[in-house]
Parts: C-alpha cells; structure tokens; sequence
C-alpha cells in the first residue's frame, strides 16, 4: 500500500499508514521506500528526515541495522544528494558484498549527478575489497555491478579490464562484458562485445543492453523465445539452441 501510494505521488498519505505500522523494521522499509519515491520526485529535503527516521528504527533495541538495509538506505540517500550521509552508513556496512553493492550504488548516483572524481574513489574502494577474494569466493555478482558503475562513470577502458578479468563466472562476466558494450553504443566495439557477451551468457539477460546495441537483434530474439516457448510445450526439457552470434574480434 506504502508503495503504490508513493508511485500515485501521495507522499504524505504513504508516509503516515508507515508510521502506523507496528514493527520498527516494516515501518523502516516502508519509511524508506517514501523517501526514495520522494527523492525520485526531486523533493530530498522531505526525504532526508524519513530516512534518519528509517535508519533510528532499525537500531531501535541495540540491535544493528541489517547490512541489507543499510545498502538500500545507503543508495536511497545518495539519490536525494545526501552523499556524507550515505557514505557513513556504507562504512557501517559490515558484510562483503552489501559493502561492494553499496559503494557501487552511491558512486552511480554521485556520477549521475556530475561527481565523477568522487564516484572514481568509490569504485576504486569497492575494487580495493576483492584483493583476497580469489577463485570459487570471488565476489562476481558484485563486480559486475561495478562494472556496470565504471561505464556509467565514463571509464569504459577500466570496466573492460575488470569484465575480462571475471573468468570462471560467465553468467555475471557476459553481464558485465553487455554492459560495457552498452557504453559503446551502435558502434563496431559495442557489438563485438555484444557477440562476445551473448557467446557466454543468456540473451534474455541482456535484453536492455542488446537494445541499445543492436535494437534490430530484438526481433530476432523475440522469434527464438517464441520458438523455444513452442518446443517446451511439444517436448519438455529439449529447448531449441540459442541462434548464432557474429563471429568474435579482440575489442581494444
């Protein structure tokens, strides 16, 4: 209800039922959840007190506020331009990954708002976490979250290198090499690492990336769908085979 009063723009309808609600960590997230509608309707300075409300809930008792829900309030409050606010809660973040997604997130929204210098150390402290992870431990769903940050940065060459680095872990590596793609555009590099993303991962993965490649693939795409959708029905467990890609070049 939260929610969809906030996506109906009734942002102080949504923010007295959350305040009705019993316990601290639901009215928490549903607090939040006003303050970013809030945020995302350009409004940060009413934002701003509901997510310190969300945030004193969550330590309501002494317990520690739950890593996950220090990241969604970490990046809810770099939306609304509250940037010290949201890197001290990163700080607070005790747990690998949420640390990572967190600083990606707060890097994107410093970038979207014309930081880059800032974002960049961001995105160099997230890296700086996955020194000792190494094989099966490696953080990959994280790294291709960053990737995808460095390419929104304008640091295509950088979010390269760390999308070819993810080896062993081709379904986040063809989403990281898509992303990186995406930053090129309809161009010759974009679509080589396209083919190259779609040789390793799933193409309904890539959806929005493909678009932004090759929006005349998604036609194609939608036909091999519709025919993988027909053979499951006919004979349960044999899919049809995902249609060819362009032969593979080194991009720069």
């Amino acid at each position: 209800m939260v929610e969809v009063l906030g996506k109906a723009k009734q942002y102080e309808k949504a923010a007295d039922i959350a305040r009705t609600l019993a316990f601290p960590d639901w009215q928490a997230r549903a607090l939040a959840r006003v303050a970013e509608a809030l945020s995302a309707a350009g409004r940060p300075e009413e934002a701003a007190p509901l997510f310190r409300r969300a945030i004193e809930l969550t330590d309501a008792g002494g317990q520690d506020t739950p890593d996950l829900l220090r990241t969604f309030a970490a990046q809810a409050l770099a939306s609304a331009g509250l940037f010290g606010e949201a890197e001290a809660l990163v700080r607070a973040i005790d747990l690998p990954h949420e640390r990572r997604l967190a600083l990606a997130g707060v890097a994107r929204h410093m970038s979207e708002q014309g930081r880059r210098a800032d974002a960049a150390e961001l995105i160099q402290q997230a890296l700086d976490t996955f020194r000792d992870v190494s094989g099966p431990d490696f953080d990959a769903a994280a790294a291709a979250a960053i990737v995808a940050v460095l390419v929104a940065n304008a640091q295509p060459q950088d979010a390269l290198r760390l999308a070819r680095s993810m080896t062993g872990h081709p379904g986040e590596q063809a989403r990281a090499l898509a992303s990186v793609a995406a930053g090129y555009g309809p161009t010759p590099q974009g679509r080589t690492l396209l083919a190259e993303a779609l040789a390793i991962g799933a193409p309904l993965s890539m959806v929005a990336e493909i678009a932004q490649v090759e929006p005349a693939a998604l036609e194609s795409l939608a036909d091999y769908l519709q025919a993988d959708i027909e053979a499951d029905l006919a004979q349960p467990g044999e899919p049809t085979q995902p249609p060819p890609t362009a032969p593979l070049t080194q991009a720069e």
